[in-house]
Order: C-alpha cells, then structure tokens, then sequence
C-alpha cells in the first residue's frame, strides 16, 4: 500500500504528464475542431470532473460566495483561463506544438514582470537576469523555428514573426 507522500508524488508525476501531453494531443484536436469548440469541450470535461468530484466528496463550500464575489469569479475565470484556451488552441493550429510550449513557458516572467508593474513587487537583480535569459532563449527557439530566418539571432527579428507566435504570446498574458 502506498503511503500518502508517495500518492502526492504519483499525482503530481500524473499531472506533469497530463500538462506536458495537452500541448502534443492539442496539435491532432485542431486539426478537426476549431479553438472555440476545442476550448469548450476541454473546460467542459474538467468542470465535469471537478462537479463530481465535489459531489463525492459533499464539499461546495466554493460555491457559497457572496454575490459581489460572482462577478470577479467570473471575470478571471472569462479572460484567465477562458482567453488562454481559446489563444493556445489558435495558437497550436498554426504552430509546432513544441514551440507553443516554449513560448508558454514564459508565463512566470510575465507574471513577475505584472506584479512589479500593478503591485510594486519588489524584483531583484537575479529575477531581472532571469526574465532577460528566458526571453533571449525564447527569441531564439521561435528564431530557429521560423524557415525564413534559421538562425539564432535575425537583422529583421521581429518582421518574421508570424500570427501563431502573436496568438502564443496573447495566450502567455492569458494565463498570467
């Protein structure tokens, strides 16, 4: 029998699967459907799922908000996580789906980036370097992507880019 640090272990390694896997099963579900559908149908089954979830378990202490608190529930749940879907699913018809998961991967910047923008957060010299480093290192994945340039670095960098890269990084504000 398993204890309950190595069940935490097993979920997060399931979940680290599940979220690698979506940028890869995403590619072959655009190929039919259209980013509306495929974001629909995506947070459909979640809520699904969670609704049993919570049924199993009798816990809807979630649902028990006050009514002003609706409004803002329902705003970041509309442009959080509903723009990001439908952004990553546009994104992944036009690009490869390891470049979508690339530029993905610049979500933690933005976010800190956002926060010392809105929130004054303090950001240290180390952050900065490593916002500037995954930057660049993004900019030379879409770079070598791109068969027009091929090259790490591009006189023209940012006149190649095309509209899958714009909806990636729409997708990247999403989530943050």
């Amino acid at each position: 029998m398993l204890c309950k640090v190595q069940i935490a272990y097993l979920k997060i390694i399931v979940a680290m699967f599940l979220w690698g896997g979506t940028y890869h099963a995403a590619k072959y579900v655009v190929r039919d459907l259209d980013p509306y559908t495929c974001s629909a149908m995506r947070w459909g089954i979640a809520a699904l799922i969670l609704a049993a979830m919570l049924y199993r378990k009798k816990s809807f202490a979630g649902f028990c908000q006050p009514r002003h608190h609706w409004a803002v529930i329902l705003g970041i749940g509309l442009f959080s996580i509903g723009l990001y879907n439908i952004f990553f699913f546009a994104a992944e018809s036009l690009l490869m789906a390891n470049l979508v998961a690339v530029i993905m991967s610049l979500t933690p910047c933005i976010t800190v980036i956002c926060s010392w923008i809105i929130f004054k957060e303090r950001v240290t010299l180390l952050t900065i370097l490593g916002i500037i480093i995954a930057f660049i290192g993004t900019l030379f994945s879409v770079n070598l992507s791109d068969s027009g340039c091929g090259n790490l670095w591009c006189q023209d960098l940012f006149q190649h880019l095309n509209y899958g890269e714009f909806l990636a990084f729409l997708m990247v504000l999403g989530a943050t």
